[in-house]
């Protein structure tokens, strides 16, 4: 029988919930400290910010070094992102922004190979397999990478079940931001009670569940909720804090 999507990622991450950070900078030396911190893995974001596939491929050198796993959220869903992703060595892949099972399917196709996908082989040039070293890896994929779709809006969240239940997605990942401007600015206890409800979606069906920090929810809260994925900074949110206390702690001897 094939894992399930918890048994895959218990095979992936040392800890689960697994605790996370994202990557905004375009940096192999940030990816490494983040990677030699501890983090159980770092997502190398191509939807938004500077970096490009080569800058996550670089990211992903940096933490091979690392116990961290590497994770590429890709700018859009569609073959040729997914592939690419994939082919620099991505264990984790998500896909922003998926509104429907219909695009699910598609996901899914391009990640996983046949029969379960279609996902094209390049295995004898790619890093993904050592440049064609790793004689298992198309063999070992469809039971080793983990695919999540993001639940980014109103719609996305009433068609949740619908999108897990796709066989080959393995979790969903609430995006709070967008779901928030593309509802309104609901107030805290509606955007609280929406990603509860993709929750109940994903565990029904035995797929993970992820999201970030946000209203009253700390990294902390989520953690002890058991969500499985959580990632808990960034790289320029940790920069950015780092060197405000840094600077209020000089002005406090003034």
């Amino acid at each position: 029988m094939s894992p399930t999507p918890r048994e895959k990622l218990d095979r992936l991450m040392p800890n689960v919930p697994a605790r996370g950070c994202w990557l905004g900078l375009p940096s192999i030396v940030t990816a490494e400290i983040m990677g030699r911190a501890g983090f159980d893995f770092a997502i190398a974001d191509l939807e938004h910010g500077p970096s490009s596939v080569e800058t996550a491929m670089g990211q992903m050198i940096a933490l091979a070094g690392t116990p961290t796993v590497p994770v590429v959220r890709v700018p859009q869903g569609g073959g040729p992102w997914i592939k690419r992703a994939l082919d620099i060595g991505a264990q984790v892949v998500i896909v922003p922004a998926v509104e429907s099972p219909e695009e699910a399917v598609a996901h899914v196709a391009a990640f996983r190979y046949g029969p379960a996908g279609r996902r094209g082989c390049a295995a004898r040039i790619v890093r993904a397999s050592g440049y064609g070293a790793d004689d298992d890896y198309v063999a070992e994929w469809n039971d080793t990478g983990l695919l999540i779709c993001q639940i980014e809006s109103p719609e996305a969240l009433e068609r949740a079940e619908e999108i897990a239940r796709v066989d080959g997605v393995d979790g969903l990942f609430f995006g709070p931001a967008d779901f928030a401007t593309i509802a309104g600015f609901p107030d805290d206890g509606e955007l609280e009670a929406a990603f509860d409800r993709m929750c109940v979606a994903a565990r029904k069906l035995g797929k993970l569940t992820g999201t970030v920090p946000f209203a009253r929810l700390t990294a902390a809260d989520l953690v002890r909720a058991k969500v499985d994925i959580v990632a808990v900074a960034s790289d320029i949110s940790i920069l950015r804090k780092g060197a405000q206390a840094v600077l209020d702690d000089a002005a406090s001897g003034f």
